[in-house]
């Protein structure tokens, strides 16, 4: 993939009356291109007619991404007169992510309904950046010393399981697990000649247990410990300048965090859902907006700001209004409090918020569906930052052609291009607002055909070797648009 951004950014400074004093003014052009290729090995293996079986992925993902960027700053006076030569500056940051990942899963089934799961995963990944910007000076390109760096980042998890299954009579069933995970990572500025290394294990229990009280009522009682990791941008400690006063950079020191979380479902005809959890979150990373004073400047980073308290209640209706019309539709209700430090400062704040999404879906004459759906959330906060109201409409439409075979569908998301995240912070120090725009108004054509023999038995597995570890790749302006 390929694409730019161009974005032009007037910074005014007032005087102390309110006044405009002065305007820096930005000129940015940031090129992006990457490039992402993998391979899979999958092996299984029925082992007898029981239901043994063994199953194997060895997995390798190859990422390459160069962000090209050009910057110029212009400043003038209250009159709009020059107060110095422009700032022109430029830099390449190449990011290179290899990732490698082994897994094997074994099935062995049991007597009285019973099954047992084990497994073992190694992966390994590595992240090359290597970071070279250079300022003009007197008409000569120089390397700029404050914003040259060269980053690697190494990680291995070893990690191993075991689950156990059990349906008993009367309805009850049940499951019970337990994963260990053993982490090693590296974290090098060769640059600066700063080397951290870190090795830690973790164990992530898991248990459930459900009961069908009767063929239309289903209620299930579930406790897991899981951990996310950082993406490998965030860890990366080069800057993308917006302007001369705001960048965003990563954070080398960024942890992961651990999400202890209890959930308690109710299923009515397998249909409509009650779904109520709480979730505690230790370290949790956040998007944070910093300042310094004495430049001026802000600038956006990732960092384990606090512990967050998570209350959720999520109400899934499906509704068949016509033999032609139905719809689904979701609500949900939480509470989010955050109890911590963020920037040196402490952090305890609480909101509660509604979301609502619709889907509806019409199938008409002639072999043609329609689909219209939406979404809308109430304010809510990230961090200390507060999020104004946010929504979106989506609209759709299909037609199948040739006895099902094939289908033409064009589908416009964000109609109304009103997927905004709006935001504010005023906390401590820091006094901010932002506007990211995460959708544009965009349409997609997408033609389907379906050929060959439909009776061919297609073997299907889930390639799970790497997808956690793949997740973490961001690719593009990811989180940059604004």
């Amino acid at each position: 993939n390929q694409g730019n951004l161009n974005s032009f950014r007037p910074v005014k400074f007032l005087n102390p009356d309110g006044n405009l004093d002065s305007t820096s003014t930005s000129r940015n052009h940031t090129g992006y291109d990457w490039n992402n290729a993998g391979a899979n090995l999958h092996y299984n293996w029925d082992i007898d007619a029981k239901g043994r079986s063994v199953t194997a992925n060895l997995d390798y993902n190859r990422f390459f991404q160069s962000m090209p960027q050009n910057i110029e700053t212009t400043a003038t006076d209250a009159d709009g007169q020059p107060m110095h030569d422009p700032i022109e500056r430029k830099g390449k940051q190449p990011n290179h992510i290899d990732i490698y990942a082994a897994k094997i899963d074994y099935t062995h089934p049991l007597t009285h309904n019973a099954k047992v799961e084990a497994g073992l995963k190694s992966s390994y990944v590595h992240t090359d950046n290597n970071s070279n910007f250079f300022v003009m000076d007197h008409g000569n390109w120089i390397t700029d010393p404050g914003n040259t760096n060269h980053f690697v980042y190494k990680e291995n998890v070893n990690a191993a399981y075991v689950n156990f299954s059990k349906t008993f009579k009367k309805g009850w069933s049940t499951q019970v697990g337990l994963r260990g995970e053993q982490t090693t990572t590296h974290t090098d500025q060769l640059t600066t000649d700063s080397l951290n290394k870190n090795s830690y294990f973790e164990l992530f229990p898991n248990l459930s247990l459900s009961k069908t009280l009767n063929p239309a009522n289903t209620i299930s009682l579930s406790y897991s410990r899981r951990i996310d990791r950082p993406s490998y941008e965030s860890l990366n400690p080069f800057i993308y300048y917006v302007d001369e006063y705001t960048y965003r950079v990563g954070n080398p020191y960024l942890k992961p965090q651990f999400v202890n979380s209890l959930e308690l479902a109710y299923t009515f005809k397998q249909r409509y859902t009650a779904v109520l959890s709480y979730a505690h979150t230790n370290d949790i990373m956040a998007q944070v907006i910093k300042q310094i004073d004495s430049t001026h400047t802000t600038f956006q980073t990732q960092d384990n700001i606090s512990k967050l308290d998570n209350l959720t209640l999520n109400l899934g209706i499906p509704v068949t209004i016509t033999k032609w019309w139905s719809t689904y539709n979701s609500v949900m209700v939480f509470y989010n409090r955050y109890n911590g430090i963020y920037d040196g400062f402490d952090l305890n704040k609480g909101y509660i918020t509604f979301m609502v999404n619709t889907q509806q879906s019409f199938t008409l004459p002639r072999n043609w569906k329609a689909e219209l759906s939406g979404m809308y959330r109430t304010s809510t906060i990230l961090g200390p930052m507060e999020l104004d109201p946010m929504g979106m409409i989506s609209v759709g439409v299909q037609k199948s052609l040739w006895d099902d075979k094939a289908s033409v569908k064009l589908n416009v998301q964000d109609v109304l291009q009103s997927m905004n995240i709006n935001g504010k912070i005023d906390f401590a120090t820091l006094n901010a607002s932002t506007v990211f725009h995460t959708f544009r108004r965009a349409a997609n054509l997408t033609f389907t055909w379906n050929f060959g023999n439909r009776k061919v038995k297609v073997t299907k597995y889930k390639n799970t070797g790497i997808q956690q570890e793949r997740q973490r790749i961001q690719t593009g302006n990811s989180g940059s648009g604004q």
